[in-house]
């Protein structure tokens, strides 16, 4: 299949759009949807319906629950900036948490719509509060086993027993700035990527 082929490049990206994990439509910016994957029905909780050929208000009104969604999106379009953002979106299954980004598409002179990818994040944000729990209690659990230690060092001798105290105290405060440095460091990496 050569791409030079127009019939061969369409059915290409049809494939490309379907295949994709994320929820994707094009609105024009008369606010109609003008294409979207399946995928886009399936996160938004339409089912089979399509999207294509409906507005941005349309969607609104049949899903009231979601307005702030829906909004985002057409702030975006209206301003015909570009929007990153994280949107709750309620669904017959319960809550879920996605990842919205709108970008304005443009030819050579003007706007001409605005492509809206969207995917859902739920599991991941779930994961990263377990993750953060399972760390709370991991460093809460090395905290008692070190006092535990020190407890025992203390009652073997007790000449010991305040070098390893002062011991605790570097090691602590050694563990907070290298816990402080590290997240300045994970932000500077952040900002670098956005």
């Amino acid at each position: 299949m050569e791409l030079t082929n127009g019939a061969a490049f369409e059915m290409l990206f049809e494939q490309l759009l379907e295949n994709l994990t994320d929820g994707i439509f094009l609105v024009g910016y008369d606010g109609h949807i003008r294409m979207e994957n399946n995928v886009a029905s399936h996160i938004l909780d339409f089912g089979d319906e399509a999207l294509a050929g409906k507005t941005i208000v349309d969607l609104i009104s049949e899903n009231s629950k979601n307005d702030a969604f829906f909004e985002c999106i057409t702030l975006a379009v209206f301003k015909k900036e570009k929007i990153n953002d994280l949107e709750p979106y309620f669904r017959q299954d319960g809550e879920r948490l996605l990842r919205l980004s709108v970008s304005p598409l443009r030819d050579r002179e003007e706007n001409i719509a605005a492509l809206v990818t969207f995917s859902d994040v739920t599991e991941l944000t779930d994961l990263g509060r377990k993750n953060e729990e399972l760390n709370k209690k991991l460093l809460d659990f090395l905290d008692r086993f070190v006092q535990v230690l020190i407890g025992a060092i203390d009652k073997r001798s007790h000449f010991n027993a305040n070098h390893t105290k002062k011991m605790v105290g570097y090691a602590t405060r050694y563990l907070e700035y290298l816990d402080r440095e590290g997240r300045a460091q994970s932000q500077r990496q952040r900002s670098c990527q956005v």
